[in-house]
Order: C-alpha cells, then structure tokens, then sequence
C-alpha cells in the first residue's frame, strides 16, 4: 500500500465505540456479515453515519430476519420457535461456545439507517439461480440449499448517507 501512495490504519474496539475513527472520512463502508453481532444498532449505525463522508456508501450483509424462525425436519421446512415481530435477544450455542444475538425485523434495520442519515438505495434478499436450479438432497443444516430455495438466507444493503 505504501507504494502506492496509501498509508493503513487499523483501529481495534467494539463497533458500538469510536474510537480513533476519523469523522466523515469514508467513501465507503463495507461489512460483510458484522453488524448483526452489535450490542446496540442504533449507536453503531450511528458511529458508521458519522465516519462516511456525505453520499458516502454503506453495504452490509447479515442473516435473513426470518432465517430464524424456520426450522426443518423430515423432509419439511416449517415456521417455529420465534416471533419474527419482536426484536428479541436469543443464545445458542456455536462450536461449544455461547452466543447471544438480538433477532432484527427487516424493517428494523431500515429505519435505524434511516434515522441515522442514511438512504436506502437497495435491498437484496434473494438467492442464487444456481441454488433454485438445482436438485439437493433435504437437510436440516442451517444454510442448506433446501431451505435456501424457499426463503433467502442473507439479506445485503446499500445505502447512502444524505
């Protein structure tokens, strides 16, 4: 990077702190699967809207709100065990370990964008042609294709701060 003119500066903290960032600095901000992990989406956007430079550009990907409610068993995929309305907090366990998340309407993460200088400029929540194409066999998996051909499994945006 030096040889090209660019000098790197990484900043390690929570995303709910700012820390060193450099306010309205950024052309753009991109997350691929992070700000899900937030304590608190509002601060967090917040700290993002006050580092992007106005008509900056903000995409990020997480998990589909409704990923959560499906569940899938004996060849069935079925909604259960969540209520997609509330913004709950939920723990499970990943690789021996705790984890705890707040469940996010759709709806939720686009009006703290909103409420904190962004634009929507697009939503995508689709899935591959590939994946709809294609024959697999069933499985309970979280991410699997036969769940994946009914209801996305990511949801991507873009916005842009006014």
């Amino acid at each position: 990077m030096k040889q090209n003119g660019y000098k790197a500066m990484l900043s390690a903290s929570p995303m709910e702190e700012m820390g060193e960032m450099p306010r309205k600095y950024f052309d753009v901000i991109y997350s691929v699967y992070a700000l899900g992990w937030t304590l608190d989406l509002p601060k967090t956007i917040r700290n993002i809207s006050d580092c992007t430079k106005p008509g900056g550009t903000l995409i990020f990907s997480w998990d589909h709100p409704l990923m959560r409610c499906v569940e899938a068993s004996d060849n069935k995929i079925f909604l259960e065990g969540c209520n997609y309305l509330a913004d709950d907090i939920f723990s499970f366990e990943l690789r021996g370990n705790p984890v705890t998340l707040q469940n996010r309407k759709m709806s939720t993460w686009i009006n703290t964008l909103a409420e904190e200088g962004f634009k929507i400029e697009k939503i995508v929540e689709e899935t591959s042609q590939n994946i709809l194409e294609q024959e697999f066999e069933f499985s309970d998996g979280y991410y699997a294709p036969s769940r994946a051909k009914l209801i996305p499994l990511s949801f991507i945006a873009k916005a842009t701060k006014l």
